[in-house]
Formats: C-alpha cells, structure tokens, sequence
C-alpha cells in the first residue's frame, strides 16, 4: 500500500463529507477557514514522511493527524483554535449613518472577505434619527461612504484590507441594523460566510447575495410589494423564510443543485422555473432567481 496515495484518498473523503455536511446544513461555512487555520500539518506530514520510510506506518500516523484536524474543525469553535501569527487586526468598530434631508429610499452594499453576517432592523428609538448601524468585530478597518443623490442615499460599506493569514481563525462578525421606515435595496458581496438575516419587518425591494461557499437563513416579509432576491454564490446552502400569503417565483440558472418547495417537492440539478399557487393574482411577490454551483436551496413558509 502507498501511503501517498492512501492519505490522499482519506483527505478527499474527508473533505467530501465535510462538504455534504455543509450543504445539508450541519455545519456552517466557518467550518473552511477552521481547516486552513490547520494548514501546517501539512509540513508535519512532508516531514514525517522523510523520518518513516515504512508505508505502513505512515499511513496510521497520517491517518491519526488527519482524523485530528477533520475532528478540530468541525467540533471546535474558531475562537477556539489559535491563529496563525498573533492577531494584529482584532478590534470592534461601530458606527452609525444619521437621518439626512427627505430621503425616499435607501441602497446598501457591502463588500468584505469571508464574514459571519448578521442583518436585522433597528429598534423604533434608534430609527427615529439614524438610518443604518454597523457593528464590525475582529476585522480590517470598515469604510462606510454615503452619498444622497436626489432622495436616494446611498451607502457602501467595504473593509478596507483583505483578509490576512492573521485573521484565519478568528471570528470576524459583521452585524448590520437598518431602518425599517424606508425601501431598502441590499448588495451584499462577501467571501466565505454564514448569513443570518432577518428582513421580516424591513420593506427590502432587491436582494443580491454575492458570496463564496455560504450557509444562510434568510426570513423574508410582506411590507414590500415586490422583492427581487438574486443568490449568486458557490458551494452553499440557502435557507428562506417567505410568508404563506405572498407569491413566490423561483427560477433555477445552476446546475449541481436542489431546490426544496413549500409544498414537499424537491427539484434536483434545476434550471426551470417554479410559481406558488395563485402567484399572478397576489398582491404582493417574490421573485427568486439562482446562479449558483452546489448548492442547496429550502424554502419554508411560516
């Protein structure tokens, strides 16, 4: 037996079934920076390999350090595992974007590397005077740049490094409170994540996620008339909320993937088009359009 040959085979299982996990939603994405965090024992292996000439051996001894690191990633938390190199970057940053002028509605993007993101609205206190709030924890300094063009304000919110070796391993956290008292459009392109956002009382009228492999949760209302949700993303696994009485239009542009409805059906590898009963004649819609690779998409209804 080659012991090159058997451990590479262990690592693609391995790698396989954390994927699957992934995907079915017992692990979430964090789970891929928890790996990497991991990374020098691949230097121990390469010199293990030098000091065990036996294949035998080396088989069982890369056996045992590989099934440690599957084991680490998934049942231990990121703040749990050290980083690389000391972390120069933790820090917790807030801000907030104050009412200005008649505004009619407002356009949010956010562009950051691999992220745990959090969104939900602001309590009523808080949105009598401000429009937005950004909490950022253990990341790259936050740039937020706003800008009102004829009643529309416009706010972009970018991190202003790339995700460094330093930060492997520790858990940066994105939260984001927004105004529910305007209608709201949201870009959000980040890299590896774990999405949970809650828009039930927010009147979202476009969603665009944009993101590497991404586990969300993504509860959705009825106060806009119209919402436009556009996934675009890789390895991930979506999980949306939409209420009973609203309609619901799913169209499918990825292959390798399932869609879970409502009503018990699943469609697997789908590039058609699915409507909700009654979906012409309902006063208010959400249209649903997939671009993504692997990836596995539930919708429920509450």
């Amino acid at each position: 037996m080659k012991a090159g040959r058997f451990l590479w085979g262990l690592t693609v299982l391995g790698f396989g079934v954390v994927l699957a996990a992934n995907l079915l939603g017992y692990l979430d994405a964090g789970v891929w920076s928890r790996l990497l965090a991991l990374w020098p024992l691949v230097l121990v292996l390469i010199g293990l390999r030098f000091i065990i000439r036996n294949d035998y051996a080396m088989a069982i001894v890369g056996m045992i350090l590989l099934g440690a690191s599957f084991v680490l990633a998934v049942f231990y938390s990121s703040s749990t595992l050290p980083t690389i190199f000391p972390n120069e970057t933790v820090s917790t940053q807030e801000s907030t974007v104050t009412r200005v002028g008649q505004i009619s509605k407002l356009e949010v993007s956010v562009n950051t590397g691999a992220v745990e993101l959090v969104i939900d609205k602001l309590d009523q206190d808080s949105a009598k005077t401000n429009f937005f709030s950004v909490n950022a924890t253990d990341m790259s300094n936050i740039s937020i740049d706003k800008q009102n063009v004829d009643g529309s304000y416009t706010v972009k919110i970018s991190e202003t490094q790339p995700v460094s070796v330093n930060s492997i391993g520790v858990k940066r956290k994105l939260t984001l409170l927004v105004t529910p008292n305007l209608p709201i459009s949201m870009n959000l392109n980040v890299g590896a994540s774990k999405i949970s956002a809650n828009l039930e009382k927010l009147n979202v009228t476009s969603l665009v996620f944009r993101s590497g492999a991404t586990s969300a949760d993504v509860r959705l209302g009825s106060i806009s008339k119209d919402t436009t949700l556009d996934l675009q993303a890789g390895v991930s696994s979506f999980t949306l909320e939409v209420p009973k009485e609203v309609g619901l239009s799913v169209v499918g542009k990825s292959g390798l993937s399932t869609l879970e409805l409502p009503n018990g059906k699943t469609s697997v590898n789908f590039t058609d088009s699915y409507k909700s009963e009654g979906f012409g004649e309902a006063l208010k819609k959400i249209e649903l359009t997939v671009r993504s690779g692997l990836t596995s998409v539930k919708v429920i209804n509450y």
